[in-house]
């Protein structure tokens, strides 16, 4: 299996992983990096959760690592996903705040639209 994260928004993201500490956000490229190259393997140290919706959470398995990344599989097929980075962000707890879950929720939505939209003007 073949993955291939990219971000639904380059000026976005790049901002988002320029406010962690510079530690944190190396860690999360290299876990990114890692995952894509993973395969069907145990991806750790990545650890990958799921949170409703198609969204889910990168994170290293040591809660030393602060950085955090909310995405989705764009694209499915055999041996390929494409991996849609919705945010970044720094851990304050256990748990996906909330609001970092709404705004993930809300730029699915929006890039999703925006892919579909594009599609059509393909036809």
């Amino acid at each position: 299996m073949r993955r291939e994260f990219d971000f639904f928004d380059n000026e976005v993201i790049t901002g988002e992983l320029d406010a962690l500490p510079s530690k944190d956000a190396a860690k999360l490229i290299a876990l990114m990096n890692h995952y894509e190259l993973a395969g069907l393997g145990d991806p750790a140290p990545a650890q990958i959760d799921d949170y409703g919706e198609g969204i889910k959470r990168i994170r290293h398995i040591k809660p030393d690592y602060q950085g955090r990344g909310l995405f989705y599989v764009g694209e499915s097929s055999a041996g390929y996903q494409k991996l849609w980075l919705l945010t970044v962000y720094k851990k304050e707890s256990q748990d996906v705040p909330k609001h970092i879950l709404v705004r993930a929720r809300e730029r699915k939505a929006l890039h999703e639209a925006m892919l579909k939209a594009e599609g059509e003007k393909r036809r």
